[in-house]
């Protein structure tokens, strides 16, 4: 697979596009997860516990979801263990315009927590891959979660 992944980086091949990939592409994520409380990056990389702000969560995984805007054409999502701090999907992604965004899940990847940027907006080439840079994962105060009662938040935060 690294192979694959430098070929692709310096762009060798016919037209930029390495052989046996098809009219397929791949996108490249990066991730830190912050808190509002103290604006670090958390200790554990994925869990967080921070007691004054009522913080206590374990992000399970990431998962990168592509909207295609050119085209009406479904694309799942990608999802990659939250510990990696970084994830490239396989050359499955069909040419074209996405929206590409992050959602961070706890309890086994069932339960969204966080808060991301707007979607980034990029071309997918065949043969290539598609750099999103590092995306921000914001854990706001009062972000309580016990997944053993099926994830329902705690009502931790005084109101």
């Amino acid at each position: 697979m690294r192979a694959r992944i430098l070929v692709a980086m310096l762009g060798l091949g016919a037209g930029g596009a390495c052989s046996g990939q098809g009219d397929n592409g791949a996108a490249l994520v990066r991730w830190r997860i912050t808190t509002t409380s103290k604006g670090d990056v958390t200790q554990s990389l994925c869990s967080f516990s921070d007691p004054p702000s009522f913080i206590n969560v374990a992000i399970d995984q990431v998962e990168l979801v592509a909207d295609r805007l050119d085209a009406v054409a479904p694309t799942p999502p990608n999802d990659f263990p939250c510990v990696a701090s970084e994830g490239t999907t396989g050359f499955i992604i069909p040419v074209g315009t996405y929206a590409f965004s992050l959602r961070a899940l706890a309890c086994g990847g069932t339960l969204p927590v966080g808060f991301v940027p707007p979607p980034q907006i990029r071309d997918v080439r065949a043969g290539e891959i598609t750099n999103l840079n590092a995306i921000e994962i914001l854990i706001p105060p009062c972000t309580a979660i016990t997944c053993a009662d099926a994830g329902n938040r705690m009502a931790a935060c005084p109101q």
